[in-house]
Parts: structure tokens; sequence; C-alpha cells
């Protein structure tokens, strides 16, 4: 999946190898998300075992869903996941978001607030490609039901009906977040974000071209921007396509945001609405008229309603990472004593 995706889920590994010091732990990711995430916790992980790249690739991409899915993308990986040894001999296999794994290790744990078979299910109307995986993966959830890790603030319709949805607080890095407590946002910075995918890179562009007309603030923009937890801390607001990874980012340090994606995606849709019904920030929809989002993101910084805003996102719950090892080393240990009576 996405950089924030990445992020999330080593970030959960490197609490559960604190929990677990004798386990091994394999990271089935790419080479792009190796080379993009290289922070403190993802190089404490890459000790404990093996980085298995090639396996993901081409997969899952939403921003290729206009070109269509006939390539057999949306499956084969599982064919190359299959030719790795450690997902047969893991005590326990963590997929995240994609519940195709079920077919190769049907105690698999899934993890995310979205399953992959919900959002592309108005592609597969049209899409062979797509309504096969649609179809495959929804016979396997239907079959096993699996847990599934979720922030209870974005977890989305299908997760509850399809998995044994265990809701948790924002994956976020309190530790980090701690360290910049005192860190004042620089005056009228806002940073205009499109996500790693470039799905939305039209729609954020025209957004980023107003603001920087409108000309009362200091914009930001993806490739100037540093994407550290500090970054998002120096913003008085965040402009953005509304994934996980972005919104967690903001809600770890309370930086109000601005939303804005690409139609189709129901994903990105439902997260706005969710975030946006707790006060998190602004909405300006899918493929919004970009001379609307001056005025927004005016009214997003005026007071009283910024030091609200930057009040609520402070007290959503915030212990999901620490939560979701705790879980799976429950889960882990449990895998090992099973596979230990087996081999005896």
């Amino acid at each position: 999946n996405g950089l924030g995706h990445y992020r999330r889920a080593v970030h959960v590994l490197d609490r559960l190898a604190a929990r677990l010091p004798d386990a091994r732990i394999d990271l089935v990711c790419e080479s792009w998300q190796l080379e993009r995430g290289s922070f403190a916790a993802a190089t404490r992980v890459r000790t404990r075992g093996r980085a298995i790249t090639g396996v993901m690739v081409p997969g899952v991409e939403w921003a290729e869903r206009a070109r269509g899915y006939a390539d057999g993308r949306l499956l084969g990986w599982l064919d190359l996941l299959a030719a790795v040894p450690e997902v047969v001999a893991a005590d326990l296999v963590v997929s995240d978001n994609l519940g195709g794994v079920l077919a190769l290790r049907p105690d698999a744990v899934l993890m995310g607030s979205h399953l992959w078979s919900d959002v592309l299910a108005e592609v597969a109307a049209s899409d062979g490609g797509a309504r096969a995986f649609v179809q495959h993966e929804r016979a396997l959830l239907e079959r096993l039901r699996p847990p599934m890790l979720c922030v209870a603030d974005v977890v989305m319709p299908g997760v509850r009906e399809r998995t044994r949805a265990v809701e948790l607080g924002w994956m976020c890095d309190q530790a980090a977040a701690g360290a910049l407590a005192e860190v004042v946002p620089q005056h009228g910075r806002v940073a205009v974000l499109g996500g790693a995918t470039g799905a939305a890179a039209d729609v954020l562009a025209g957004v980023e071209a107003a603001l920087r007309a409108d000309g009362r603030w200091n914009v930001v923009g993806a490739r100037e921007f540093g994407h550290e937890l500090a970054d998002f801390a120096a913003c008085d607001a965040v402009v953005c396509r509304p994934g996980v990874g972005t919104l967690t980012e903001c809600v770890t340090v309370g930086t109000p945001m601005l939303w804005a994606c690409e139609s189709g995606n129901v994903e990105l849709a439902w997260n706005a609405r969710a975030c946006a019904a707790l006060g998190l920030g602004r909405d300006l929809g899918a493929d919004p008229d970009p001379t609307r989002a001056p005025a927004a993101l005016a009214a997003l910084l005026a007071e009283p309603e910024a030091s609200a805003t930057r009040g609520r996102l402070l007290a959503r719950g915030r212990d999901g990472l620490d939560a979701a090892a705790a879980w799976l080393a429950t889960r882990a240990t449990q895998g090992a004593n099973l596979m230990e009576r087996k081999s005896s």
C-alpha cells in the first residue's frame, strides 16, 4: 500500500519487537518504501529479520484504476507471496488492508481501517480484474472473518461487517509528539500534500495555486515539505488528501486539516466525513472548485475555531500503536505455542 500504511505497520512492529525481544520479524514491502521510509523505527525493525521486496508490485494501485486491472495485478501478488518461505513458517502473519493473504494463511490478522474490496467495489462494476479481486477477497472474509486492527474514528462500515474489528485509537507516535509539545507553528505556514500515490495530484495542484494566488499564507508544497513529524507540527494547517498516514500525523501533533481528494475514492470520502464530524478540520470534497479553498482555509484558521480544532485533535485517543502491539504480542505467543504443540 502507500507510504502512510508502511509507516504505521513499521511503528507497530517496532513496538511489537520491544515486547518480543527474541522474535524474528520479516517485512514484505517494496524498495521505494524502504528508501522513503528510512526512519528510526524502520531501521530497528530491519535488524530483526529480512526485508522482502518484489512481491507487491504492481499489486493494488488505486491510481491505476483508469487504465483497468485486466493484467491480473490485483491477485498476481499472491503467487509471489506463496513462494516466500517466511509466510509459511511464521507464528503470526499480519497484512495491512489486503485480505487476500487469508488464502495462504487463514489465521492471518488484518490491519487498517478499510478493505480494498470495498474501495474497488464501484470499479468492479466495469472492470473484470477488479471484479475478480472483490469476489475473491469477500469470499475469504465471509468464510474466515479474521480479526482486523483498526482506528475507531475512521473505520469503514465494511470492516465492521466483514471482519472481527478490533477498534483502537489513532496509531500515533506519542513519544515523538511529546518531544514536540513546545513547538509553536510558524504563523501562516500551510503545507499542501497530495500523498505518495499521486492520485490527487491535479486536484491538490489547483488548490495550491489558489492559495498561493490569495497571498495570505506561506504555502509549502509536497516537494518542499520534509514530511517529518516536526514539519507537521510547524504548520498552522495542512491541506491534504485525507489518507490515513497524513491524518495520523496531524492528529499526533494537533494540526488542523483542510481535505480535498479525487472523485470515486470511497475510503477518502469516508475519512473526510468522519473526521469533519469529529471537528478535526474542514472538507472541500471530491474534485472541488479550487477557488473555494482560500475562504475555507481562512475559516479553519480563524479564532476561536483554530484553537478548538487543535484541542479536539489532541483529545482523540492516540494510543493505537501500543494497543496494537500488545494485541499482536498475545496473538504471536499463542501462534508460537500452537506451532510447538503441532511439531511435538
